[in-house]
């Protein structure tokens, strides 16, 4: 309430720029923040590529007060001074000079992700280097869980595959252990590390207490094969990333109350803040689904035109609100099943096929991969109608464009194939579609267009039946 680095400061009617204003970025290491978003595909990769056969262990080791363990040293702490209100104008002036980084400077992370990052490293240079490690007061609670007395005392010979993240302040730990030996040596590396960029109050002299807190530790630092990370369940015997059906069911009740605000609403519009907390929500759910980006081009390009007016509220139209409710659907679905890591990770084709499509029409072929497929050849000609609307040389004035003919191409091409195999022989498989068309393809790719609104609705078509 005292300190607002972001508060512009009027004196004599002359406006000064705030702490966060006057800040020079390029001074602060921004490269400390650049894996953050790679952290839950890091470990969605791991879980998909390796070897099922065994199973994975979780931890979460949350740093306590993380940012007022960043010393900043004395000259540079006057950056940061403030006066401390005073009770009544008797009392003398006093100044507040901090000696630890600031929750409301706006590059306090990048300072404070480069010392946790530094700490990562640290842990896993001395898991890789040593042999023996030192015990540590706090490893017995991480080892104390069903999952861990059920391993194997002693091992040797064999590959372990193990990954330490870390996300801000989290230390996220996750290991394919054959061993008791092997899984008490990566959590003293990771105890050791914490403790020795973050000292606890015994080399320090603070009292703010241990850089992790014990209570907390007990609660979600122990070794387990199901554990929520950053917002998703992992279950490391099942492989799968599951959002929470309490979280499924608020996220599906918020985009009821959106859609029924706008038909309620004679012009249909939200406010733009609502709107973005609602797009964040579910470029979230992104996460767990491989077809997730297609339902967010309709979204992208409502929000953008509202931002381009500067306009305070985003118009709801018949578009949105359809794109929407194809959300709600999705959540449901994502509800009911949790998402298998190997769904989100390419592997080889089980069957492949080209597709291309012109003024008179489309057609494709489908053929084997790695599962057998006789041959199939299928054509379609265009209605008139898409003929006569299409934009040429001879009819600049169409309003669909032969890349969004090739796009819909391999929607169809999709849909052959669903007809030809059981459903069974696409579950959880890859099929590869190649298409001649860059626009269309690079639309694929990203499966995310905001430009197009016939590629928008084709994408969020295509990836309904992914879903199914």
């Amino acid at each position: 309430m005292i300190l607002d680095l972001s508060f512009n400061i009027t004196i004599n009617g002359e406006k000064l720029p705030s702490v966060n204003e006057t800040s020079d970025k390029s001074l602060a290491p921004q490269h400390a923040m650049y894996e953050l978003g790679n952290v839950i595909p890091r470990i969605v990769w791991t879980l998909a590529t390796s070897d099922s056969s065994l199973p994975f262990l979780f931890t979460k080791v949350d740093l306590k007060d993380g940012y007022w363990r960043m010393c900043v040293n004395a000259k540079d702490a006057w950056n940061f001074a403030y006066v401390l209100p005073k009770l009544s104008e008797s009392e003398p002036t006093r100044l507040v000079i901090p000696d630890a980084l600031q929750m409301g400077w706006s590059e306090s992370p990048p300072f404070f992700c480069a010392a946790t990052e530094t700490a990562r490293d640290v842990a896993i240079a001395t898991v890789q280097a040593t042999d023996q490690l030192p015990s540590h007061p706090l490893e017995s609670i991480m080892m104390n869980s069903p999952a861990v007395r059920n391993l194997p005392r002693h091992c040797s010979n064999l590959q372990f595959i193990r990954l330490l993240e870390v996300y801000i302040d989290d230390f996220i730990g996750i290991i394919q252990a054959r061993s008791v030996e092997e899984l008490r040596r990566f959590t003293r590396a990771i105890l050791h590390a914490i403790y020795e960029v973050f000292p606890p109050p015994e080399l320090t002299g603070s009292t703010m207490g241990p850089p992790v807190s014990e209570k907390k530790l007990s609660q979600e630092g122990l070794w387990e094969t199901r554990k929520e990370i950053l917002g998703w369940t992992f279950d490391g015997i099942q492989r799968t990333i599951e959002l929470a059906p309490e979280k499924c069911e608020k996220l599906r009740q918020t985009i009821l109350d959106a859609v029924q605000y706008s038909r309620k609403n004679p012009k249909r519009y939200i406010p733009i803040k609502d709107f973005e907390r609602l797009h964040g929500k579910l470029q979230f759910a992104t996460v767990s689904l491989a077809v997730g980006k297609p339902l967010m081009g309709t979204l992208d390009r409502a929000l953008k035109f509202a931002r381009r007016r500067k306009s305070p509220h985003v118009i709801i139209s018949e578009e949105v609100r359809s794109a929407l409710l194809d959300w709600r659907y999705i959540i449901k679905l994502i509800g009911k099943r949790p998402t298998f890591c190997d769904e989100l990770v390419p592997t080889l084709p089980t069957y492949q096929g080209f597709v291309d499509a012109s003024k008179w029409g489309v057609g494709g072929v489908w053929f084997s991969g790695t599962k057998n497929l006789p041959p199939i050849v299928w054509f379609l000609k265009w209605p008139k109608e898409v003929q006569h609307r299409l934009v040429t040389d001879d009819n600049p004035h169409g309003d669909i464009t032969i890349a969004e003919l090739e796009l819909f191409g391999v929607f169809l091409q999709w849909l052959v194939l669903e007809q030809a195999v059981a459903a069974e022989d696409l579950e959880r498989k890859l099929v590869a579609i190649w298409c001649d068309n860059l626009p269309a393809v690079a639309w694929l790719y990203k499966m995310r267009n905001s430009g197009s609104k016939f590629a928008a609705r084709i994408l969020r078509a295509f990836a309904i039946r992914l879903q199914h």
